[in-house]
């Protein structure tokens, strides 16, 4: 299809009909997955302050290594689960992993011994792997490029909302100690657990699979669907098919590189949320409270996160916004750093500040590497890619935050802040590469890759000479 072509298909309200029906058949039940993969995913801090160290005998940094096997799978699954997933259909492979890390949730809640939590928790890591990656993938594939962004925070917003929701059942919970002889912690366990296995079975049947396989589209849908891709996203760059050089071409983009640093750099910082029920109580809060006051700081992380989405697709810029986060979490970890300075409740204005910049940053990281990819091995790759081994800047969280350097935490705030700073040098030299590499093809200056082969040229991805990226 060319983009002639592509414009005579495109209808503003038949387009406008089209974006509504996809935000309630692809974005919602992904949403719903999303918010309770959170809930179980935090609900570790809570049980923490409600008596789980004691009852299973953890002693010095076991907290810690708990939290640490959760996230290693991240690191090591998430490539090879989007690669499964461009050969399977979505509902199965999503649900399938929702419905089996319901059930590790569940367990966590009857578990007697602390080396059966860490079995578990690796397990949940193993099953949560491919969420977030294989959403951003999925997503990708059914929005235009300016359409996603708001999309991606949608999804964020599930997950502020999960964090908060789950210290609310949390505080919840205490009213169930003893109650049919389990500690009030084990309840958050058991509770989400059931009501996570009961979704799931639900999400097996409504989660959307690729455009091509979704039924819920008609003929017509679907061509206004390849023709808005082609107009606006420069349909003609597709990598559809995964051979040597095709292979070759996404093992050496520097922009799949520079995505998993930044990443790296903000995720030590967003994976600190399992501490800051910790931090709160620290601050002179009850255990109770400090679970109560937790839910402000994610309902404004949501607010912020929302209004960057709006106005970054408004503007057509990811930078801006990367960069704007990047700032508050600076003044964020300053304030933390200067702790014996300020009073009680300026520091706990400090979590609102740093946790607002990463909840800002993360949609719009993934916006910004999708939006800068194309084809569907190149995005179902680099999404992996940036998000797994970006996510083992979570164990620089779990090394830092150790009970031995409580309340103070200078380690940990001195770490995170000089990764921040790391991402915010690193999205700085991205914007100029692909400011230059734009420039270099309006002048003409990949127009070679055309005089290659058709079948090679027809797999270039976003090498394509046509495809222009986003700043």
């Amino acid at each position: 299809m060319t983009r002639e072509e592509a414009r005579s298909l495109v209808n503003p309200r038949a387009e406008r009909a089209l974006v509504r029906k996809l935000d309630i058949r692809v974005l919602l039940p992904i949403a719903v997955i999303f918010f309770w993969a959170f809930v179980d995913r935090v609900n570790i801090g809570y049980a923490r302050l409600q008596g789980l160290e004691k009852d299973l005998r953890m002693t010095g940094n076991d907290f810690n290594v708990a939290l640490l096997v959760q996230i290693a799978p991240y690191v090591v699954f998430e490539v090879p689960s989007n690669l499964v997933l461009k050969r399977v259909r979505p509902s199965y492979w999503l649900g399938g992993m929702s419905l089996c890390w319901g059930f590790m949730t569940l367990g966590q809640g009857l578990v007697r011994t602390y080396p059966g939590l860490i079995v578990l928790r690796f397990f949940l890591g193993v099953f949560e792997a491919g969420l977030v990656p294989g959403a951003v993938y999925l997503t990708s594939m059914y929005y235009t490029r300016f359409e996603l962004q708001k999309r991606m925070v949608g999804l964020y917003i599930a997950n502020c909302t999960a964090i908060a929701t789950g210290g609310l059942i949390a505080f919840g919970m205490t009213n169930l100690q003893g109650h049919g002889g389990f500690s009030s912690w084990r309840w958050i366990y058991i509770i989400e657990g059931i009501v996570t296995i009961a979704l799931s079975i639900v999400l097996l049947f409504v989660i959307t699979d690729w455009p091509t396989q979704a039924k819920w589209l008609s003929a017509d849908e679907k061509r206004l669907l390849v023709a808005r891709q082609v107009v606006e996203d420069g349909g003609l760059a597709r990598m559809d098919r995964l051979d040597r050089k095709a292979l070759r071409r996404i093992l050496t983009d520097w922009k799949i590189y520079s995505a998993i640093v930044i990443y790296f750099a903000v995720s030590a910082s967003t994976n600190a949320t399992a501490f800051v029920p910790g931090i709160i109580a620290r601050l002179g809060y009850t255990n109770a409270a400090a679970q109560a006051y937790t839910i402000p700081i994610y309902v404004v992380a949501a607010a912020l996160a929302w209004f960057a989405a709006v106005m970054s697709d408004r503007l057509r810029n990811r930078f801006v916004f990367c960069f704007l986060a990047v700032l508050l979490c600076i003044v964020g970890y300053t304030m933390l750093l200067n702790q014996d300075h300020i009073s009680v409740h300026a520091q706990y204005g400090a979590l609102f500040l740093f946790n607002g910049g990463c909840f800002m940053v993360l949609p719009t990281l993934w916006t910004w590497l999708s939006n800068n990819m194309a084809g569907h091995y190149k995005r179902a790759w680099s999404s992996a890619a940036q998000i797994g081994l970006g996510n083992a800047g979570a164990i620089v969280t779990t090394m830092t935050f150790v009970t031995a350097e409580a309340p103070a935490y200078t380690r940990a705030y001195s770490t995170c802040l000089g990764l921040i700073v790391l991402a915010g040098a690193v999205m700085v030299a991205t914007e100029f590469g692909l400011w230059w590499e734009n420039r270099n093809r309006d002048c003409g200056g990949r127009d070679h890759r055309l005089e290659l082969p058709a079948d090679e040229r027809a797999n270039l991805g976003d090498d394509h000479p046509s495809f222009r990226f986003t700043y």
